[in-house]
């Protein structure tokens, strides 16, 4: 499969930059989608705009540049640049992100006008508040958060080329690593087999159900909800017979006889450090990949708990009980396809 990759930026003051980006994706035999070179399908039933989302979702990677100019507002309220930015982290499409230099020499002027309540203009941009959230917003993500400075077209597509690289060079390894694959069928087989020799003689559970469910603990995509049930169970996989009765995570928790108990902290917080008196119970704090669309636009990454072992009470905000809700059904879907 050719890889297909979007460029997103304002058109008209980065024409001669995008026509640069163009010839290099294509030089490297990748498929480049912009929307002024009619790569873009615009359907009937979608707005312009709707259909520049809808073929960023069948991208591989996403290449966002910042010049001086925010570009026209979308209905949201948002710059369409911004919008696409956020569409490729919901799917968790990978991003390079290329910003003006002086753009980032006036973030640290911006910066300190922030702090003293005093934001004045800058040269050339139209909307400095919107560019500088969209800049923030990126590097306050935990992960995929490294943006790349460009003076001219050769600088910017020499970036690319490099963290092309980088980023093919990193899929082949993960994906042909033979040592991480063989790694989880040994964890699955293993785990799985103590399974059958220690079940009661008239447990109906069978083999296949419960070895999906071991794949889905041991991938590193759901370790924070692997790592959840080893704080219940002592090993998560001794949490499968459980969860393989109960549809609903509510109700899968409450068979255990836990309760669970929603706190409204903020999602950048720690709640063992905002409730010292539960500390000693056990506060775990993860960064999470990715939530569904459904999670809403303005979600920090991150998800924590406490389990309360004496009381058997487990301690959620709303996000991190959404999270545990969607993992679940997750793993409940795999098992029965």
């Amino acid at each position: 499969m050719i890889p297909n990759i979007f460029v997103s930026s304002t058109i008209q003051d980065l024409q001669y930059l995008r026509e640069a980006i163009r010839d290099t994706i294509s030089s490297l035999g990748y498929r480049p989608l912009m929307s002024e070179f009619g790569d873009i399908g615009f359907l009937p039933s979608l707005s312009a705009e709707e259909a520049c989302y809808m073929a960023l979702k069948d991208c591989q990677i996403a290449i966002i540049i910042l010049g001086k100019r925010y570009g026209w507002i979308a209905p949201n309220g948002m710059g369409i640049t911004h919008n696409e930015f956020r569409t490729a982290r919901e799917n968790r499409i990978p991003i390079i992100f290329l910003i003006d230099k002086d753009i980032i020499a006036y973030k640290k002027v911006y910066d300190q006008q922030k702090k003293e309540d005093k934001i004045g203009p800058f040269p050339d941009m139209d909307s400095p508040i919107n560019t500088f959230s969209l800049i923030e917003e990126f590097i306050d993500y935990p992960i995929n958060n490294g943006f790349l400075p460009y003076a001219s077209s050769l600088e910017a597509t020499e970036n690319i080329k490099k963290q092309l690289s980088h980023i093919f060079g990193n899929l082949l390894r993960e994906r042909f690593d033979p040592l991480k694959a063989q790694v989880q069928d040994v964890l699955s087989e293993i785990k799985t087999l103590r399974h059958e020799l220690l079940k009661d003689k008239e447990g109906t559970e069978n083999y296949l159900p419960y070895l999906t469910a071991i794949r889905f603990l041991v991938d590193d995509e759901n370790k924070a909800f692997s790592s959840f049930l080893s704080q219940l169970f002592k090993a998560a996989d001794r949490a499968i017979p459980d969860i393989l009765k109960y549809d609903l995570f509510d109700n899968f928790i409450g068979a255990l006889g836990w309760r669970i108990q929603i706190e409204k902290y903020d999602v950048n917080s720690d709640l063992a450090k905002e409730y010292p008196e539960l500390r000693n119970h056990g506060g775990i704090t993860y960064y999470i990949k990715s939530f569904p669309e459904s999670f809403g636009d303005d979600i920090t990454q991150k998800v924590s708990w406490i389990v309360n072992a004496n009381d058997k009470i487990i301690y959620f905000n709303e996000l991190t009980k959404n999270y545990f809700d969607w993992k679940y059904g997750e793993m409940k879907d795999s098992i029965v396809q």
